[in-house]
């Protein structure tokens, strides 16, 4: 039932985004008002095109009225632009992957990658030598089979300059090893620091000197 509520919305704040769009131009006057089919010659008592008088009446507004006239089918527009917007947003939305914890005649249990990931990137910023972490999350395939998921993490930090990056990597491995091994029950079978970069803000001294 909800798809078809969603359908519907979506039909008619489409047909409201068209009639819109049609109101706007021929109130701008940037198209002829019988552009529509069956439009053109304008016998005011004998009009045959599709909405010939109201676009005739469109036509012929100046001033005020005119202004009026092309503000309001904007403003419908973008409202009916988000609402269609906010009908396909999860659509297009990644499915968020479920990392399997265990598995047992009580129940499964599972936790979002997005969590972890999250965890290892607060759990390694402790380091007083980062000032940024980002991490991301690969799955050994085959290895959570009958058990916890194993999980490779890869950990992108910007830190001061002189910091020591062989005492860096090592902290990191082992804390955000620990943390997410001991909270989540996952097997993190390596921590990779990938790339390191330096923090360029100019109010930053260098520590080793």
């Amino acid at each position: 039932m909800d798809h078809w509520n969603k359908l519907i919305a979506s039909l008619v704040a489409i047909l409201v985004i068209v009639a819109a769009v049609v109101t706007l131009v021929v109130a701008a006057g940037w198209v002829d008002a019988g552009f529509l089919p069956g439009g053109g010659d304008y016998e005011f008592d004998s009009a045959a095109g599709w909405f010939d008088r109201e676009l005739l009446g469109l036509a012929g507004l100046d001033g005020s009225a005119q202004i009026i006239s092309m503000v309001v089918p904007v403003v419908v527009g973008l409202a009916m632009l988000m609402t269609l917007v906010r009908q396909f947003r999860g659509s297009f939305r990644r499915r968020e992957t479920l990392l399997p914890v265990s598995s047992t005649d009580q129940g499964t249990l599972n936790i979002e990658a997005s969590s972890v990931r999250l965890l290892a990137e607060r759990t390694g910023s402790v380091n007083r030598n980062i000032t940024a972490l980002r991490c991301r999350l690969g799955v050994r395939r085959g290895a959570h089979s009958l058990g916890a998921a194993s999980i490779v993490i890869a950990c992108y930090p910007q830190v001061l300059l002189g910091t020591d990056l062989q005492e860096l990597r090592d902290d990191l491995q082992a804390r955000i090893k620990d943390v997410v091994e001991r909270l989540t029950g996952l097997s993190v079978e390596r921590i990779n620091v990938v790339r390191v970069r330096y923090d360029r803000t100019e109010d930053r001294r260098l520590m080793g000197s």
